[in-house]
């Protein structure tokens, strides 16, 4: 599948949740290239805000020709490293154009998203819309990590509620 197949299956869910469920305020909530994706969904559909944690960007090129896995298969973590593009892509473009809260959860310790990536998502949103929170000790993936996996729920949670308040 390509990226752009991953985003037509986003739209479907959503217009799913909209249309069948009835839901009239959808949060997109994203971890790596689930970030990058929701991002893209936030152009193309009404989300009322953002939860990115770990968000991976992509060069524009391939997005709908190249298979995602090719696309994630060319670059070692290494290069992967190296070459992740830190603005004018089309995720970071959405995002600008996004006009809702965006919580943008970065991880210390995490060896395949580079600070300068979540820099670029960081940077296209204004400030008084945007939270941006360090888990210090979270590595990229906190599946098999108990602690960073309840700290992010609970980054969430805190997030989500407060914006129950504004």
């Amino acid at each position: 599948m390509t990226r752009q197949d991953y985003l037509n299956e986003c739209v479907v869910a959503y217009d799913y949740l909209r249309d069948t469920l009835g839901f009239d305020a959808i949060h997109a909530v994203g971890s790596s290239f689930g970030s990058y994706l929701s991002c893209l969904l936030s152009g193309q559909r009404n989300i009322s805000s953002l939860a990115l944690r770990v968000p991976a960007n992509y060069f524009d090129a391939g997005f709908s020709d190249t298979p995602q896995y090719i696309q994630s298969d060319k670059l070692d973590e290494e290069k992967w490293a190296v070459e992740q593009p830190t603005s004018g892509t089309i995720s970071l473009r959405a995002l600008g154009h996004f006009n809702g809260k965006v919580l943008v959860v970065e991880s210390g310790k995490d060896a395949i998203i580079r600070p300068e990536t979540i820099a670029g998502y960081v940077q296209s949103v204004p400030e008084a819309r945007l939270t941006h929170i360090v888990m210090k000790n979270a590595p990229h993936g906190i599946t098999r990590d108990e602690a960073a996996m309840q700290e992010f729920q609970q980054i969430l949670i805190d997030w989500f509620t407060a914006q129950q308040s504004d």
